[in-house]
């Protein structure tokens, strides 16, 4: 295994076991896969104290067998959802803790 996928690997797992995240309720602004790569790009709206944050990322690793598709018909645009973030960073936030 490459060193860059080593480390990328050991970055995932020290941002699960991150301090607990505070949540908040979010709204989907879009959601679609991105061609010719096949990812998920789910942008989605949050805020925080009155600040209003934008962001994308779903989870803090990839999930083994699942696919763009599937993660793009679990957060379809409008759709209401969970948003989980970093009390001292709130711009730092996924749906998938």
């Amino acid at each position: 295994m490459s060193s860059w996928i080593t480390k990328l690997n050991t970055t995932r797992r020290a941002l699960r076991r991150r301090a607990p995240r505070h949540h908040t309720s979010g709204t989907v602004i879009s959601s679609t896969v991105q061609v010719p790569a096949q990812l998920p790009l789910v942008i989605y709206s949050y805020s925080v104290d009155g600040a209003v944050f934008r962001s994308q990322r779903v989870r803090s690793a990839d999930e083994p067998g699942e696919t763009a598709a599937t993660t793009v018909a679990r957060y379809p645009a409008g759709a209401s959802v969970v948003v989980y973030y970093d009390p001292g960073n709130p711009s730092d936030a996924l749906l998938e803790p």
